[in-house]
C-alpha cells in the first residue's frame, strides 16, 4: 500500500469508541502491516533518522553545515529587525503576561504536566501517540537549533525582550514553541478527524485551536524571542515531522505495546540520541530538554511493556467508563481526581529518583579508577534515567495506586 492510501485511510476512518470491540487488532493490521508493506515509507523513515543521527552525530558533518546556513541566517535576522519592532510597537504589560503564558503551554515543561494528564484520564493511545511525537519535535528542534546557532533578533538594537533568563541562553532558527503547536494541535486535529479518540471536539474548538497556534507565532515575535524567518522555518519544519510521524504512528503504537524487547531497544536507542547530539558554539539549556524529554519516553515505554491498561482493551475500557469524554464535566472531574494524586506521585518519584540515580551510578562506576572516571560527564545519563523514572511512574506504579483509591 502506498503512502498516499495510507494518509487516505488514515483521513477517513470512521469515528468510533477509542477501546470498543477489536481495536488494538485494527490498530496492529491498520499500523504494523500497512507500516511494513509501504517499504517506501519505512525505508524513508530509517533513511532520515540515521541521515539526522550521523549529521548530528559528526562534528565533520555538521561543521560545514553551520558554516554554510548560520550566515545567511544572522543576515536575516538582521534584516528582519524592522519587523521585530513593528510587531513590538503596540505593546502592553497585560499582553507581555498572556503571550509569555502562550509560550509557556507549548513548553517542555508543560508537556511533561499535560501528557500524564491525558494518560490518567483515559486517553492512553492518544497520549502514547503524543508522547512519541512530541520527543521526536523537541529532540530535532533543537538539535537543529544547536547545528546552525543562529542568534536571536538583536536586544542591543532597539528589540524589546520579555522573557526568562533561561529561553534567553538558546539559540533562534528554528523557533521551536512553532514547531511543538503546529505539530501537535495538527495532530490532535487529524486524530479527532480520524475517530481514534474517546473524546469528540467541536469545530468551534478546532478554530480556537488554530486562532492559538496563531498567537503563539505572534507572541514569539512580540516577546522579542524570534525573528519572522525562525518562525517559518519552525512551521516548515512541523509539517515535516507530521508528514513522517502520521502514516507511522499505528505502526509505533502497536510495537511499543507490543511483547517484544522494546524497553532495551529505546534504552539502546536512547543513549544513541544523547551522545550524538550535536555540540552548540556556546552551552544552552536545548541539550537538556532534549535529555529530559528522551528520557520521559524511555521510561513510559517501559512502563507500557505488558501494562495491562495499555496492552488489553478490557483493563483499557475502564478508564474510559469511569470517566467518560474528558470535554465534559464528568470527564474532568474524573481527569482531577486522578491528577491530584497523580502529580504528588510523580514529583516524588523525581525527588527520590535523582539521588538513587546518582548513586547507582556511582556503585556502577566503582571498578573503575578515580582518574578515569572523574572527566566523565554523568550529568545526561543521571537525567535520562530520573526522567525515565517519571515517565515509568505515570504509565504504571500511578494507574496502580488509582486501582487502590477506587478511582
Amino acid at each position: 500500500m502506498h503512502l498516499r492510501s495510507i494518509l487516505a485511510e488514515f483521513l477517513v476512518h470512521p469515528r468510533e469508541n477509542a477501546y470498543k470491540g477489536t481495536h488494538m487488532e485494527e490498530a496492529y493490521a491498520r499500523g504494523y502491516h500497512e507500516g511494513v508493506s509501504d517499504s517506501m515509507v519505512l525505508i524513508g523513515m530509517i533513511l532520515a533518522m540515521v541521515t539526522f543521527i550521523i549529521v548530528a552525530m559528526c562534528s565533520t558533518v555538521y561543521l560545514p553545515l553551520r558554516r554554510m546556513v548560520r550566515p545567511w541566517a544572522m543576515r536575516e535576522v538582521e534584516r528582519e529587525i524592522v519587523w521585530v519592532k513593528a510587531v513590538q510597537k503596540y505593546n502592553h504589560p497585560i499582553a507581555d503576561v498572556l503571550l509569555d503564558f502562550a509560550a509557556f503551554t507549548c513548553s517542555v515543561p508543560f508537556y511533561i504536566t499535560f501528557l500524564p494528564f491525558l494518560f490518567w484520564s483515559g486517553e492512553l493511545r492518544l497520549a502514547r501517540h503524543l508522547t512519541i511525537l512530541c520527543a521526536v519535535l523537541i529532540y530535532v528542534g533543537n538539535a537543529i537549533k544547536d547545528i546552525i546557532c543562529s542568534p536571536r533578533p538583536d536586544w542591543n538594537n532597539g528589540v524589546r525582550i520579555v522573557c526568562k533568563e533561561q529561553a534567553v541562553a538558546e539559540y533562534g532558527l528554528p523557533s521551536t514553541h512553532t514547531i511543538n503547536t503546529i505539530a501537535v494541535i495538527g495532530y490532535l486535529m487529524l486524530f479527532d478527524y480520524k475517530g481514534d479518540g474517546n473524546t469528540s471536539v467541536s469545530v468551534q474548538t478546532w478554530i480556537l485551536s488554530s486562532i492559538w497556534c496563531f498567537i503563539i507565532m505572534y507572541g514569539r515575535i512580540y516577546l522579542g524571542m524570534h525573528s519572522p524567518i525562525d518562525v517559518a522555518a519552525g512551521i516548515v519544519l512541523a509539517l515535516a515531522c507530521l508528514f513522517f510521524y502520521l502514516p507511522l504512528s499505528d505502526y509505533v503504537d502497536s510495537w511499543i505495546t507490543s511483547d517484544c524487547h522494546v524497553p532495551l531497544y529505546q534504552l539502546v536507542f536512547s543513549n544513541l540520541l544523547i551522545f550524538s547530539y550535536p555540540k552548540p558554539m556556546k552551552p544552552t539549556p536545548s541539550y537538556e530538554y532534549a535529555v529530559y524529554f528522551t528520557g520521559v519516553v524511555l521510561g513510559v515505554i517501559t512502563g507500557i511493556w505488558r501494562s495491562d491498561y495499555h496492552t488489553e482493551e478490557a483493563a483499557a475500557v475502564i478508564a474510559i467508563q469511569r470517566g467518560g469524554e474528558l470535554l465534559t464535566y464528568r470527564g474532568m472531574t474524573f481527569a482531577f481526581t486522578r491528577f491530584v494524586p497523580g502529580m504528588v506521585c510523580v514529583l516524588a518519584a523525581r525527588s527520590c529518583a535523582k539521588p538513587a540515580v546518582q548513586m547507582l551510578l556511582q556503585f556502577i562506576l566503582s571498578p573503575f579508577p578515580e582518574s578515569t572516571t572523574k572527566n566523565w560527564d554523568k550529568k545526561p545519563i543521571e537525567r535520562l534515567l530520573t526522567y525515565a523514572t517519571v515517565g515509568w511512574v505515570v504509565v504504571s506504579p500511578c494507574f496502580k495506586m488509582f486501582e487502590v483509591l477506587g478511582i
